[in-house]
């Protein structure tokens, strides 16, 4: 394009960082009820091109239209799972990522982080730190990541990940996440007791602020030393507990009340 700058435009959705599209999405969401779109097509080409608003001025309207065109096509496209990829790391040296081999041998851990962090856009990032991490050997088709030490060591790092490997790794997680919700039905469904709206509203708030914490709280009894450890139990051997003392707990409340009358 001959306009004294050169315009770094995606071919693909490959070629965009799951940070631009994170700050893209953030000025979406605050203007899309906007009557004119000329402020976001305008973001949406300095952000993903990487231009400023200023050189922005300088691209002739045909021009304008033609990339604007193909950025919406760009981030219409279809994306799949990617089991692993390359990414250069802030040394500059070349890094394989791979994602959970099998979710369900997932720690507790892991799937708190997961369920905390890839419904929040500003953080998701953070889930892919969590679903991604360096392979320690690869054989065929079959390889092995590093054991989960949280979300800090490539947190930030994955912010350069390709955006659609990153919305592919999350489709494929909230499809695995609705197979839980169903498995262990019984913990993730709410029961409100007769008389009990008006405490309702507190433990939503409760919940809100604590969130997984409250089951972690539970799996450790309380003591805040062994909350490490139970965050390294598998996955299921945790739900199952969970959903074990909740229906207890619900039983038992209801055999007192039962007996109360």
């Amino acid at each position: 394009m001959d306009n004294g700058f050169n315009l770094s435009i995606p071919k693909t959705l490959r070629g965009v960082k799951l940070h631009q599209w994170v700050k893209f999405m953030e000025v979406y969401e605050k203007n899309k009820d906007n009557e004119s779109s000329e402020f976001l097509d305008k973001k949406m080409i300095e952000i993903l091109c990487e231009v400023s608003l200023k050189d922005l001025s300088l691209i002739p309207i045909a021009s304008f239209d033609t990339v604007l065109a193909h950025l919406y096509d760009v981030l219409n496209t279809e994306v799949d799972l990617v089991n692993t990829f390359k990414m250069k790391g802030s040394d500059g040296v070349e890094v394989e990522f791979g994602i959970i081999p099998n979710l369900d041998k997932m720690t507790y851990g892991e799937w708190e982080d997961l369920e905390n962090y890839i419904f929040d856009q500003k953080n998701i990032h953070r889930a892919m730190a969590v679903l991604y991490r360096p392979l320690i050997y690869q054989i065929g088709g079959k390889y092995r990541v590093h054991p989960y030490q949280g979300t800090d060591f490539y947190a930030d790092l994955m912010k350069e990940m390709p955006v659609d490997i990153a919305l592919g790794a999350r489709v494929f997680f909230l499809s695995f996440s609705e197979k839980i919700r169903e498995l262990y039905n019984g913990l993730y469904t709410q029961t409100v007791s007769a008389g009990a709206e008006r405490g309702q509203g507190l433990s939503q708030a409760f919940g809100k602020k604590w969130g997984g914490y409250q089951a972690i709280y539970a799996l450790a009894e309380g003591d805040v030393r062994r909350i490490d450890e139970v965050t390294k139990l598998p996955l299921h051997q945790c739900l199952m507990f969970l959903e074990f003392v909740k229906e207890k707990n619900e039983l038992e409340n209801k055999l007192i009340k039962q007996s109360a009358r």
